[in-house]
């Protein structure tokens, strides 16, 4: 179907081209067919596309909304995470300060142990360089008996001539 025929059927209006020459002066006041079919299209459609467009903008604005919620929440789990990092750090720090404290209980104890090992030691070595000494003496006194119990040759008076 072609365009004239078209323009005949639209309103009861006749084409320019139909050959009626009283019609050329009303066709410049009546708007082409093409006119009002996208007119009405127009008419119909653009509220629709207006409504569409508010609702697409205010869908974007919500989306900027929960973007924005979403990174503060991102924010607080990295800090919680953070935080989270520094309580397990500090539980180890609290785990090792308390072997620590341990480690040095049983070092001072060893210390002590072993200074009181030490004078321990000291005191043996006294008593037995005592020991030592009295068994020297002792010998020194049996020596000193037996020569004196060791038959002497007797020494003769001298005579008398």
């Amino acid at each position: 179907m072609d365009l004239t025929s078209q323009d005949e059927n639209c309103d009861g209006y006749e084409s320019p081209s139909s050959g009626s020459g009283k019609d050329l002066k009303n066709v410049e006041e009546i708007p082409s067919s093409h006119e009002l079919l996208s007119d009405g299209f127009m008419n119909q459609i653009l509220p629709k596309i207006r409504n569409i467009k508010n609702k697409i903008e205010e869908v974007t604005k919500n989306q900027n909304v929960m973007i924005e919620s979403l990174q503060k929440e991102n924010e607080k789990v990295e800090e919680w995470n953070a935080h989270n990092e520094v309580s397990t750090y500090m539980t180890e720090v609290k785990h090792y300060h308390s072997k620590l404290l341990k480690i040095r209980k049983e070092m001072v104890k060893l210390s002590e142990k072993s200074a009181k090992l030490k004078q321990r030691s000291l005191k043996l070595d006294q008593i037995k360089q005592k020991e030592d000494l009295k068994q020297k003496e002792i010998k020194e006194k049996q020596k000193q008996e037996e020569l004196s119990l060791t038959a002497k040759p007797a020494t003769l008076p001298p005579e008398q001539s």
